[in-house]
């Protein structure tokens, strides 16, 4: 079946049961905390759409440090497979160097994926893809033709890089996932630490 199988609802999911096995007090102080934020959050009715969007945008990239932590809490709580659980992962990194390189050519691009999809092709395969949620950005990955996913890191021109590397059947990288700096040169150390945690808690490589 082509049908696409949206990952989204298992990330809603994840940081649901997060949520629930919180401490009452906790919960309560998050919601206090939601509650607070509502002024703030919904813009005058006579608001222009473009400042809305830029509210909103400004909130995400504010919250982002807390969904990372929720996220990273559930890393042992998933009903996933451990390959499905590091993909959707990966939708909570933030900014991305996504590289594929071929022995004639390189291909970068920068995104930030916000959703997995996958599907069974014709032969029987399963396709995964990380996309954002407008389709501007899509890396497409056979899982049967992975053999592992790795952590890397490693000190290059007086700076660390860190690494999610797809490493296919032949031992070469298929696809090279790369932590993005900010504008300036500066990591955001809250992607640094979830980075951290997914290899402390999946180890150093997962088997595809």
């Amino acid at each position: 079946d082509d049908k696409a199988c949206d990952d989204r609802p298992r990330r809603q999911g994840r940081l649901l049961d997060v949520l629930t096995a919180m401490r009452p007090l906790a919960v309560m102080q998050l919601l206090q905390l939601a509650v607070g934020c509502a002024g703030f959050l919904a813009p005058p009715r006579a608001a222009p759409l473009a400042m809305t969007r830029r509210v909103a945008s400004a909130h995400v990239q504010r919250r982002a440090p807390f969904v990372r932590q929720l996220a990273a809490m559930s890393s042992n709580t998933s009903p996933e497979t451990p390959l499905r659980k590091l993909l959707g992962d990966l939708t909570f990194m933030g900014p991305m160097r996504y590289i594929v390189q071929t022995p004639t050519a390189i291909l970068e691009t920068v995104a930030e994926a916000e959703s997995v999809s996958y599907k069974t092709l014709d032969d029987g395969s399963e396709l995964a893809t990380i996309k954002t949620d407008d389709a501007s950005f899509e890396a497409h990955v056979k899982i049967g033709s992975l053999s592992e996913v790795k952590f890397e890191s490693k000190d290059k021109g007086g700076r660390k890089l860190y690494f999610v590397r797809f490493v296919d059947t032949n031992g070469a990288p298929a696809l090279t996932c790369l932590l993005h700096a900010e504008p300036g040169g500066e990591y955001d150390q809250s992607a640094i630490k979830f980075w951290e945690g997914l290899r402390e808690s999946f180890g150093d490589s997962v088997s595809a």
